[in-house]
């Protein structure tokens, strides 16, 4: 009985976990692009063969 109820509930529990996890993707997909503006932000301020 127990194994059917914990049966029952795996595809309820996939569908959460892959939205978690495209969520996670997302929010990880963002971190990166700001990282990446700010690094470039940076070389640029620290780039001394730029005269601007």
């Amino acid at each position: 009985k127990v194994l059917e109820d914990v049966t029952g509930f795996a595809p309820r529990y996939m569908e959460e976990m892959e939205s978690v996890f495209d969520q996670s993707q997302e929010e990880e997909r963002k971190r990166i692009s700001f990282l990446k503006q700010a690094f470039l932000a940076i070389h640029r301020h620290l780039d001394i063969t730029n005269n601007e």
